[in-house]
Protein backbone atom coordinates (compact mmCIF):
# COMPACT_ATOMS: atom_id res chain seq x y z
CA UNK A 1 0.00 0.00 0.00
CA UNK A 2 1.56 2.87 -1.36
CA UNK A 3 0.74 6.42 -0.06
CA UNK A 4 2.60 9.77 1.04
CA UNK A 5 3.85 11.42 4.07
CA UNK A 6 4.09 15.34 4.74
CA UNK A 7 5.01 18.12 6.65
CA UNK A 8 3.34 21.13 7.18
CA UNK A 9 2.15 24.50 8.68
CA UNK A 10 -1.67 25.11 8.53
CA UNK A 11 -2.62 28.34 7.90
CA UNK A 12 -3.27 28.87 11.56
CA UNK A 13 -0.15 28.55 12.56
CA UNK A 14 1.23 30.48 10.26
CA UNK A 15 4.56 32.72 12.03
CA UNK A 16 4.34 30.41 15.03
CA UNK A 17 7.00 27.36 15.47
CA UNK A 18 3.98 24.99 15.44
CA UNK A 19 4.07 22.14 12.75
CA UNK A 20 1.49 18.80 11.69
CA UNK A 21 2.45 16.16 10.12
CA UNK A 22 0.20 13.78 8.56
CA UNK A 23 -0.27 10.27 6.15
CA UNK A 24 -2.17 9.34 3.24
CA UNK A 25 -3.11 6.54 1.19
CA UNK A 26 -3.65 8.29 -1.85
CA UNK A 27 -0.66 8.21 -4.12
CA UNK A 28 -1.34 12.03 -4.67
CA UNK A 29 -1.90 15.50 -2.95
CA UNK A 30 -5.01 15.79 -3.35
CA UNK A 31 -4.73 14.79 0.70
CA UNK A 32 -2.88 18.35 1.22
CA UNK A 33 -4.73 20.25 -1.10
CA UNK A 34 -8.36 19.59 -0.20
CA UNK A 35 -7.68 18.78 3.52
CA UNK A 36 -6.06 21.82 4.85
CA UNK A 37 -7.00 25.72 4.46
CA UNK A 38 -5.50 27.68 1.52
CA UNK A 39 -2.81 29.31 2.27
CA UNK A 40 -0.88 26.44 4.16
CA UNK A 41 2.11 26.01 4.20
CA UNK A 42 3.63 22.69 2.40
CA UNK A 43 7.47 22.18 3.72
CA UNK A 44 7.28 18.34 2.56
CA UNK A 45 5.51 15.83 0.54
CA UNK A 46 7.68 12.42 0.42
CA UNK A 47 6.15 9.04 -1.69
CA UNK A 48 5.99 5.77 1.29
CA UNK A 49 5.77 2.11 0.30
CA UNK A 50 3.80 2.21 3.87
CA UNK A 51 2.73 5.53 4.92
CA UNK A 52 0.92 4.63 8.07
CA UNK A 53 4.02 3.07 9.37
CA UNK A 54 5.96 5.89 8.83
CA UNK A 55 3.72 8.35 10.28
CA UNK A 56 3.96 5.89 13.60
CA UNK A 57 7.77 6.40 13.13
CA UNK A 58 7.70 10.10 12.59
CA UNK A 59 5.18 10.29 15.34
CA UNK A 60 7.48 8.63 17.91
CA UNK A 61 11.00 10.60 16.71
CA UNK A 62 9.26 13.82 16.91
CA UNK A 63 7.63 13.21 20.42
CA UNK A 64 10.87 12.24 21.62
CA UNK A 65 12.86 15.44 20.73
CA UNK A 66 9.99 18.33 20.23
CA UNK A 67 7.10 19.35 22.55
CA UNK A 68 3.73 17.71 21.64
CA UNK A 69 1.19 20.91 21.16
CA UNK A 70 -2.18 18.94 20.12
CA UNK A 71 -3.27 15.62 19.35
CA UNK A 72 -0.83 13.23 18.40
CA UNK A 73 0.29 15.13 15.25
CA UNK A 74 1.03 18.88 15.99
CA UNK A 75 4.54 19.93 17.79
CA UNK A 76 6.20 23.07 19.00
CA UNK A 77 9.50 23.15 17.56
CA UNK A 78 12.94 24.38 18.80
CA UNK A 79 14.30 24.60 15.71
CA UNK A 80 14.08 26.40 12.20
CA UNK A 81 12.13 25.59 9.25
CA UNK A 82 15.05 24.08 7.00
CA UNK A 83 17.03 21.77 10.36
CA UNK A 84 12.85 20.78 10.69
CA UNK A 85 12.60 19.29 7.17
CA UNK A 86 15.67 17.59 7.47
CA UNK A 87 14.80 15.79 10.30
CA UNK A 88 11.70 15.10 8.94
CA UNK A 89 12.87 13.48 5.63
CA UNK A 90 15.82 11.84 7.31
CA UNK A 91 12.98 9.63 9.44
CA UNK A 92 11.02 9.34 6.09
CA UNK A 93 13.94 7.84 3.69
CA UNK A 94 15.69 5.54 6.89
CA UNK A 95 12.11 4.17 7.13
CA UNK A 96 12.18 3.45 3.67
CA UNK A 97 15.29 1.91 3.33
CA UNK A 98 14.66 -0.58 6.41
CA UNK A 99 11.77 -1.32 4.14
CA UNK A 100 12.61 -1.57 0.53
CA UNK A 101 16.44 -2.26 1.66
CA UNK A 102 16.97 0.61 -0.79
CA UNK A 103 19.27 3.90 -0.31
CA UNK A 104 17.73 6.24 -3.32
CA UNK A 105 14.23 6.46 -1.66
CA UNK A 106 14.30 10.47 -3.22
CA UNK A 107 10.71 10.16 -5.10
CA UNK A 108 9.63 13.79 -3.92
CA UNK A 109 5.95 14.77 -4.93
CA UNK A 110 6.05 18.74 -3.80
CA UNK A 111 8.34 20.47 -1.38
CA UNK A 112 8.14 24.13 -0.44
CA UNK A 113 10.13 26.11 -3.53
CA UNK A 114 11.63 28.02 -0.75
CA UNK A 115 12.62 24.94 1.27
CA UNK A 116 13.96 23.35 -1.71
CA UNK A 117 16.47 26.33 -3.17
CA UNK A 118 17.47 26.49 1.00
CA UNK A 119 18.53 23.04 1.13
CA UNK A 120 20.08 22.69 -2.54
CA UNK A 121 22.14 26.26 -1.75
CA UNK A 122 23.24 24.52 1.62
CA UNK A 123 24.46 21.44 -0.29
CA UNK A 124 26.66 23.02 -2.73
CA UNK A 125 28.06 25.02 0.01
CA UNK A 126 29.04 22.10 1.83
CA UNK A 127 30.59 20.73 -1.69
CA UNK A 128 32.93 23.67 -1.89
CA UNK A 129 33.57 23.89 1.95
CA UNK A 130 34.97 20.30 1.59
CA UNK A 131 36.87 20.70 -1.74
CA UNK A 132 38.48 24.15 -0.43
CA UNK A 133 38.93 22.88 2.95
CA UNK A 134 42.94 22.14 2.20
CA UNK A 135 42.87 25.54 0.99
CA UNK A 136 40.93 27.64 3.15
CA UNK A 137 40.21 28.47 6.68
CA UNK A 138 36.82 28.70 7.89
CA UNK A 139 36.69 31.29 9.90
CA UNK A 140 32.97 31.58 10.86
CA UNK A 141 31.00 28.45 11.59
CA UNK A 142 27.77 27.43 13.35
CA UNK A 143 27.24 25.15 15.88
CA UNK A 144 23.86 23.45 17.78
CA UNK A 145 24.62 23.98 21.52
CA UNK A 146 22.73 22.14 23.71
CA UNK A 147 22.97 24.65 27.37
CA UNK A 148 21.96 22.16 29.35
CA UNK A 149 24.95 19.30 28.92
CA UNK A 150 27.33 22.22 26.95
CA UNK A 151 27.48 19.63 24.35
CA UNK A 152 27.93 20.93 20.66
CA UNK A 153 27.97 19.52 16.96
CA UNK A 154 27.53 20.76 13.42
CA UNK A 155 24.77 18.32 12.51
CA UNK A 156 21.19 19.03 13.82
CA UNK A 157 21.06 14.59 13.47
CA UNK A 158 23.51 14.46 15.81
CA UNK A 159 21.78 16.94 18.68
CA UNK A 160 18.19 15.40 18.21
CA UNK A 161 20.09 11.69 19.12
CA UNK A 162 21.49 13.92 22.05
CA UNK A 163 18.36 15.07 23.26
CA UNK A 164 17.13 11.56 23.80
CA UNK A 165 19.90 10.53 25.91
CA UNK A 166 19.58 9.65 29.31
CA UNK A 167 22.27 12.33 30.19
CA UNK A 168 20.42 15.06 28.48
CA UNK A 169 16.86 14.02 29.84
CA UNK A 170 18.26 14.70 33.46
CA UNK A 171 20.14 17.30 33.09
CA UNK A 172 17.18 19.01 31.29
CA UNK A 173 15.08 18.58 34.56
CA UNK A 174 17.48 19.98 36.41
CA UNK A 175 18.29 22.87 34.20
CA UNK A 176 14.38 23.96 34.60
CA UNK A 177 15.28 25.57 31.35
CA UNK A 178 12.25 25.38 28.85
CA UNK A 179 12.44 23.21 25.79
CA UNK A 180 12.54 25.58 23.43
CA UNK A 181 16.05 27.89 25.35
CA UNK A 182 18.07 24.08 25.67
CA UNK A 183 19.36 24.10 22.45
CA UNK A 184 20.69 26.84 20.40
CA UNK A 185 22.73 27.95 17.74
CA UNK A 186 26.33 29.51 18.26
CA UNK A 187 29.13 30.77 15.92
CA UNK A 188 32.75 29.53 16.11
CA UNK A 189 35.51 31.94 15.21
CA UNK A 190 38.71 29.76 14.31
CA UNK A 191 42.09 31.69 14.47
CA UNK A 192 43.36 31.90 11.23
CA UNK A 193 47.23 31.46 12.77
CA UNK A 194 47.15 27.90 14.76
CA UNK A 195 42.73 27.04 13.99
CA UNK A 196 42.22 27.51 18.25
CA UNK A 197 38.25 27.85 18.23
CA UNK A 198 36.55 30.84 20.39
CA UNK A 199 32.82 31.76 20.68
CA UNK A 200 33.64 35.34 20.76
CA UNK A 201 35.05 37.28 18.14
CA UNK A 202 36.79 39.75 20.01
CA UNK A 203 38.33 37.16 21.95
CA UNK A 204 39.52 35.52 18.73
CA UNK A 205 41.16 39.12 17.79
CA UNK A 206 43.18 39.11 21.35
CA UNK A 207 44.29 35.72 20.46
CA UNK A 208 45.38 36.16 16.68
CA UNK A 209 47.71 39.33 18.00
CA UNK A 210 49.79 36.81 20.32
CA UNK A 211 49.68 33.59 17.86
CA UNK A 212 50.94 35.78 14.90
CA UNK A 213 53.76 37.44 17.00
CA UNK A 214 55.08 33.64 18.46
CA UNK A 215 54.79 32.84 14.73
CA UNK A 216 56.73 34.98 13.43
CA UNK A 217 59.46 34.61 16.62
CA UNK A 218 60.43 30.98 15.54
CA UNK A 219 62.22 32.21 12.17
CA UNK A 220 63.78 34.69 14.55
CA UNK A 221 65.43 31.78 16.64
CA UNK A 222 66.26 29.55 14.38
CA UNK A 223 68.44 32.03 12.11
CA UNK A 224 69.83 32.90 15.44
CA UNK A 225 70.97 29.54 16.44
CA UNK A 226 72.23 28.84 13.19
CA UNK A 227 74.30 31.63 13.60
CA UNK A 228 75.66 30.59 16.68
CA UNK A 229 76.31 27.26 15.26
CA UNK A 230 78.66 28.49 12.69
CA UNK A 231 81.00 30.54 15.09
CA UNK A 232 82.99 27.60 15.80
CA UNK A 233 83.65 27.02 11.93
CA UNK A 234 84.26 30.38 11.40
CA UNK A 235 86.93 30.09 14.15
CA UNK A 236 88.27 27.16 12.92
CA UNK A 237 88.80 28.62 9.34
CA UNK A 238 90.81 31.71 10.60
CA UNK A 239 93.12 29.32 12.42
CA UNK A 240 93.58 26.64 9.64
CA UNK A 241 94.29 29.95 7.90
CA UNK A 242 97.03 31.22 10.33
CA UNK A 243 98.68 28.56 10.34
CA UNK A 244 98.90 27.66 7.04
CA UNK A 245 100.40 30.87 6.21
CA UNK A 246 102.74 30.68 9.07
CA UNK A 247 106.17 29.35 8.46
CA UNK A 248 107.18 28.47 11.96
CA UNK A 249 111.11 27.51 11.08
CA UNK A 250 111.82 30.97 10.34
CA UNK A 251 110.32 32.73 13.56
CA UNK A 252 110.95 33.38 16.97
CA UNK A 253 108.98 32.95 20.07
CA UNK A 254 108.37 36.73 20.17
CA UNK A 255 106.68 36.07 16.58
CA UNK A 256 104.68 33.25 17.96
CA UNK A 257 103.15 35.24 20.78
CA UNK A 258 102.49 38.11 18.20
CA UNK A 259 100.70 35.15 16.03
CA UNK A 260 98.68 34.14 19.47
CA UNK A 261 97.38 37.37 20.35
CA UNK A 262 95.90 37.98 16.71
CA UNK A 263 94.30 34.80 17.13
CA UNK A 264 92.62 35.40 20.37
CA UNK A 265 91.86 38.93 19.23
CA UNK A 266 89.92 37.38 16.29
CA UNK A 267 87.89 35.01 18.55
CA UNK A 268 87.01 37.83 20.23
CA UNK A 269 85.83 39.21 17.70
CA UNK A 270 83.52 36.92 15.95
CA UNK A 271 82.44 36.08 19.46
CA UNK A 272 80.88 39.79 19.83
CA UNK A 273 79.53 40.25 16.63
CA UNK A 274 77.50 37.38 17.40
CA UNK A 275 76.32 38.95 20.31
CA UNK A 276 75.40 42.04 18.82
Amino acid sequence: MTGIVYLIQPTEYLKTNVYKIGYSKQDNIKRCTNGYSKGSNYLCILHHPDPIACETMIIKEFTATYELFHGREYFKVNIDKLDLVRHFSSIVYDNIAEITKLNDAEDVIDVDTDVVEAIEADKNAKIANVKNSKMTKTIGNERYQCKCCYYMTENVYNMTKHSKTDKHIKAAKLSNMDISDQISKIKIYNCRTCDLEFQDCKKRWRHEQKCKKENEDIPKKAHQSEKRDDVPKKIQQKQDDILENSDYDNIDNKILIKILHKYENIIDSLTNTNKT
